[in-house]
């Protein structure tokens, strides 16, 4: 990981983002590194996480995509606000960032990105990442963007997460934990069907190819292996289906032959 640590001795200095005309006030934040040791080994996120603390942010790093999402939902009952950095793979960061983004959309998310392949940039974009940060940049211009976009948090009214009145379609609720129809029936998801719904909803058009789901099932697991094939996304379609019927409710998801699903609610 090329991130160099810029400051002299741990110490803040004057150039620390946190002392920035703007950025001296700005709610307590959880400031959450996604750096699977694939990526990033250990000495180099030891490096990263010291030269972020070094300019005064909370960093704590989580190695595997399981781990994070779990201190997200955490983080967000506890802190203000909640920045994730994106610190994996391409296709990781990727993944990583169109999931949050439909399960937990106040998190503030930046991810490294080789800024010289211009589409990588724009998918983390579109895919739901706040910003980016060139992978051989300091840890002070990384420090100075999150700062900005924790910033942000001091000026936007908080809104509502949830809403007691049903529904005009069909949505995750508690941290995606809950799928909630518009009738107002209230759907508990297990971690793979919280994967998937989650991946499926935050796709264009809401729809998404048999390996993605099944990429987004994988990554909702501590192993991070690839152990789950399309029988096992099979089964988990049925039984979200079995389920929903269960509650009096028929989750208008549809198979599309040899290619993978679409949410038409």
């Amino acid at each position: 990981m090329p991130i160099t640590n810029v400051m002299d001795n741990g110490k803040l200095g004057r150039d620390c983002p946190c002392n920035l005309p703007g950025l001296a006030m700005f709610p307590d934040p959880a400031v959450l590194l996604f750096a699977p040791v694939d990526s990033c080994p250990q000495y180099a996120a030891t490096e990263l996480v010291g030269g972020l603390q070094a300019h005064g942010l909370p960093v704590r790093r989580y190695p595997d995509m399981a781990g994070l999402y779990r201190a997200t939902d955490e983080s967000l009952l506890a802190y203000a606000a909640v920045a994730v950095i994106l610190a994996g793979l391409p296709e990781q960061n990727a993944t990583m960032a169109v999931n949050l983004r439909a399960s937990h959309p106040q998190v503030f998310m930046v991810a490294l990105a080789d800024t010289t392949i211009e589409s990588q940039v724009i998918q983390l974009l579109h895919n739901g990442a706040d910003a980016y940060c060139p992978q051989e940049a300091s840890s002070a211009l990384l420090a100075a963007i999150v700062f900005r976009l924790l910033a942000r948090a001091a000026t936007v009214a908080p809104q509502p997460l949830e809403s007691s009145r049903p529904a005009s379609a069909w949505s995750l609720q508690e941290q995606g934990w809950v799928l909630v129809s518009p009738e107002g029936k209230r759907i508990s998801l297990t971690t793979g069907e919280r994967a998937f719904v989650t991946a499926l909803l935050a796709s264009p058009e809401k729809s998404a190819r048999h390996g993605a789901l099944v990429a987004a099932l994988n990554s909702a697991y501590a192993d991070g292996q690839a152990t789950a094939r399309r029988r096992t996304l099979g089964v988990t379609v049925s039984r979200l289906r079995r389920k929903c019927a269960q509650q009096g409710a028929s989750i208008p998801l549809q198979s599309v032959h040899k290619w993978g699903y679409m949410f038409t609610g």
